[in-house]
């Protein structure tokens, strides 16, 4: 049987949000410390306006949400034990809240927004732990996102870096507390802005890295072939001369041309082509003389 701390019972989970509206796409960090005593656990529920990857003492632990509608926005499930410290803890929430007709598989609205709603067990005594007012959040304004003429705009926006991480805080405003209970609804259509229910799939299996092959190499570039995965995450380590500009393109396979001159899909090893041509989504990055790790 579970007790609950005296000065919690009433403690609520709110959906905060940058207070603030802009027109463009960006990362918004939202961030909280905490103490947990030794043995503790700790297990939550997490959602975002528009995706974001979840935190705890810099450990990614999960990321979302997957992919709902303007009547459902799934919430994930988690447990951070295996991540928390005896004293002081962090929890950091990436969230990318892109703008209006950016990237038309996803629904958002105008504000990035987060709710966190946590539960802290120590000694059979539960202590709340969630979003609100008292979360710090800050814009990263050294990311850039476009879209390439041509690219429908169900792909995500291409990323342009510009070096070191350039924080702006943000205020924080606190929205309201979600009823995950009746699905968010009342008699007259939606109650709440986010109709919250819970994940229907699994989160994404990630396997050990693997290497990538090195398939062509030329002056200012090299290619290499990730095999044959069906969904990649890609991270770049690499260091270079300050103000050097690193592109870095992705596709499923080489472009050839025809006789007439067009470009059209081809074969994924078709390297030795004399017309192989890697077109494909593009993120750019800016070196600022000093090891630098992307994660797109």
């Amino acid at each position: 049987m579970t007790k609950t701390m005296k000065g919690w019972m009433k403690y609520m989970s709110l959906w905060i949000c940058a207070n603030e509206i802009t027109n463009q796409t960006h990362f918004y960090y939202f961030e909280k410390d905490f103490d947990a005593p030794l043995g503790a656990t700790l297990s939550a529920h997490v959602c975002a306006d528009t995706r974001y990857q979840l935190y705890i003492n810099g450990h990614m632990v999960c990321e979302g949400p997957c992919q709902g509608s303007s009547y459902v926005r799934y919430y994930e499930t988690v447990d951070l034990t295996p991540y928390l410290q005896e004293g002081q803890n962090h929890i950091s929430a990436k969230v990318m809240h892109m703008e209006e007709n950016s990237f038309i598989s996803v629904y958002k609205k105008s504000r990035a927004a987060f709710w966190f709603h946590g539960t802290m067990t120590h000694d059979g005594v539960e202590r709340h732990l969630g979003s609100d007012e008292t979360w710090t959040c800050y814009r990263d304004d050294s990311v850039r996102f476009y879209h390439w003429p041509g690219v429908h705009t169900s792909v995500p926006p291409f990323e342009e870096v510009l070096g070191e991480p350039a924080l702006c805080p943000v205020a924080v405003k606190g929205m309201y507390e979600p009823n995950i209970k009746n699905r968010s609804y009342n008699l007259f259509g939606l109650g709440e802005t986010y109709p919250l229910a819970p994940r229907p799939i699994p989160q994404m299996k990630e396997e050990p890295h693997k290497p990538m092959t090195v398939v062509r190499r030329g002056e200012g570039f090299i290619e290499f072939d990730a095999g044959t995965y069906t969904t990649a995450k890609v991270a770049l380590d690499f260091c270079a001369d300050k103000d050097a500009i690193i592109r870095v393109t992705y596709a499923e396979c080489y472009s050839l041309e025809n006789e007439q001159g067009h470009r059209y899909k081809a074969a994924r090893d078709a390297y030795d082509q004399p017309t192989s041509r890697i077109d494909g989504v593009t993120d750019t990055l800016h070196a600022t003389g000093k090891p630098q790790t992307f994660k797109p």
